[in-house]
């Protein structure tokens, strides 16, 4: 399953055909964080759109820090911001600028729609001799089929063996999974199961996904919603219209990437009672 980091996921959706604000580059020249921020890329200069005040109160992202652009300086290509850059901007770093939705909304986009999102991998969880109950992971909310590998860490093969029964029970203080037979020690339990992926707050941080195009037409509804609110009369039409389109693709690439489930059939009840006498069936 391909892996994204959030600041690959951020960037594309702003760079996506529903939202199309934000600009991505490399800073050309070093400023300290003393006094006002700026963000310096003298191949962004151009003189012709002097006297527009493009990029006024759009947002910037550099060094970890997200800013209000306070104006944008025509002849030298600098991004100049009121605030106080937590570090120095450097000579190389990567920025984004971006226009009409922060970068920290679209976090939280991408955020709310990952956790509408399942997907179906392999959970290991190793073996404790003799143990019937394990908790399961962190994230798992469902458990299609249970095995277990009997040679984990075999380079030839991993000799694969099913249980007679396995169940999973919800009780008052945790989620957990019941086998039989029980397992010896350096055996490992693999759960065939859905889990709500997680993304980290860090722009560093990844997440494994069927689909990146899923994710961001998601978020892209979420951002134009947010976007229409605020706009008055035709403009609020103009990103109604737009979420709308992202909402079509969002379904179609849900029914296109949703997890496909199926269980095997398991005979017996193991886990019944069986030390009643016949007289108090």
């Amino acid at each position: 399953m391909p892996v994204y980091s959030r600041k690959t996921l951020r960037q594309a959706l702003g760079r996506s055909h529903w939202i199309r604000d934000t600009l991505v580059g490399t800073t050309t020249g070093s400023w300290g964080n003393t006094g006002s921020a700026t963000i310096w890329d003298s191949a962004k200069a151009n003189l012709l759109y002097s006297g527009e005040d493009l990029y006024h109160r759009s947002w910037a992202k550099a060094a970890g820090c997200e800013l209000r652009i306070a104006t944008w300086n025509t002849g030298s290509g600098a991004w100049m911001a009121l605030q106080t850059a937590g570090s120095t901007i450097a000579s190389g770093v990567e920025y984004e600028i971006h226009e009409m939705i922060a970068p920290s909304e679209k976090d939280e986009a991408l955020d709310e729609t990952i956790k509408r999102v399942q997907v179906r991998r392999e959970e290991p969880v190793w073996s404790v001799d003799q143990a019937r109950i394990y908790a399961l992971p962190a994230g798992v909310i469902d458990v299609l089929d249970c095995y277990y590998f009997a040679s984990p860490n075999g380079s030839l093969t991993r000799d694969r063996g099913n249980f007679n029964h396995w169940e999973p029970v919800e009780t008052g203080s945790r989620s957990e999974i019941r086998i039989d037979p029980p397992l010896t020690v350096s055996q490992q339990l693999i759960l065939d199961a859905l889990v709500i992926p997680t993304l980290g707050a860090a722009d560093t941080a990844t997440v494994s996904l069927p689909n990146d195009r899923w994710i961001i037409a998601g978020a892209a509804v979420d951002c134009l919603s947010r976007l229409a609110a605020r706009s008055p009369g035709q403009e609020g039409a103009r990103y109604e219209e737009r979420r709308k389109a992202a909402a079509r693709a969002y379904s179609s690439l849900s029914a296109r990437f949703q997890v496909q489930i199926d269980r095997p059939v398991q005979m017996g009840q193991p886990f019944e009672r069986t030390d009643l006498a016949e007289t108090e069936w």
